[in-house]
């Protein structure tokens, strides 16, 4: 879910789950998984995005204790940037 506070900031939330593939009998690989993430998007200057967000693991052990994610997007065609983020 993504909720913009104003033209060039938004926060983001996301919640992430998966039932395991496997069926090995190792509880690390078996488990189902579920994460929460929470970010933001600041809109830069020259049709760019910028995207930083954490994830932590509320649910099994088959996924990271936490991530860190950052990332620039460009955008190629000058349109407003709030109709091209999804």
């Amino acid at each position: 879910m993504e909720y913009w506070l104003w033209d060039n900031f938004s926060l983001l939330t996301q919640i992430n789950g998966h039932t395991s593939p496997y069926a090995t009998g190792v509880e690390a690989l078996d488990n189902d998984a579920l994460q929460i993430l929470f970010g933001i998007k600041y809109r830069l200057p020259k049709d760019a995005i910028w995207q930083v967000s954490f994830t932590e693991d509320i649910g099994g052990i088959t996924v990271p204790d936490f991530t860190v994610h950052t990332g620039i997007v460009f955008f190629l065609k000058n349109r407003h940037l709030r109709d091209n983020l999804a």
